[in-house]
């Protein structure tokens, strides 16, 4: 009986803290018919740092939705490893319209700052197990810098900076050097 004192009897109406669902249709359902209820970053890579929210591909994506989609090839055995086959410049607007864009919640497994640098690395894991993504924020204006996100890299858990290259690792044991200043120019090691 404890939670019922502390929930107002509105919200209690709404909302089951139990199941996390709301009871009712969401009340702005008609104003914004072109962005999902459970779209919390309204479609905007911008709110990427506020609501964790990406485009779910294989790439690096930039603030002006610019998107620089790599063509990834996954190996799993013998051993595994990544092949980067080609290199396609889109953009947020033209996926959407093709009805080829996916968004995914992310979390944050590991950050690291860097003063020389300027920047907040952030990494982790997205909505799929084998999602994963390397956010760059500019230290002093919070705004995305970049942000490469990947369905077949496994999250990544452990950040280093060594010089002007960023080293992500992945949950699955692959190194991921991504350049500061040139993401697109990556390598792949699995051990």
């Amino acid at each position: 009986m404890r939670l019922l004192r502390e929930v107002t009897p509105v919200r209690l109406l709404v909302n089951d803290p139990v199941i996390g669902r709301w009871n009712v249709v969401d009340p702005l359902e008609n104003e914004l018919e072109d962005v999902s209820s459970y779209n919390y970053s309204m479609n905007k890579l911008e709110n990427f740092i506020e609501y964790l929210e990406s485009p779910s591909l294989n790439g690096i994506i930039f603030p002006n939705g610019l998107i620089k989609v790599l063509s990834i090839k996954s190996e799993w055995f013998p051993k595994m490893s990544y092949s980067l086959m080609g290199l396609k410049e889109s953009t947020i607007n033209d996926l959407e319209s093709e009805g080829s864009l996916y968004w995914s919640n992310c979390a944050v497994i590991t950050e690291l700052t860097s003063e020389k640098e300027n920047i907040k690395v952030v990494a982790g894991e997205s909505d799929y197990g084998s999602d994963g993504f390397v956010g760059v924020i500019d230290l002093y204006s919070k705004k995305l810098i970049w942000l490469a996100f990947f369905n077949c890299s496994n999250p990544f858990d452990e950040l280093e900076i060594r010089g002007e290259e960023i080293y992500a690792k992945s949950t699955a044991g692959c190194l991921w050097r991504f350049k500061i200043k040139n993401p697109v120019d990556l390598t792949i090691e699995c051990r």
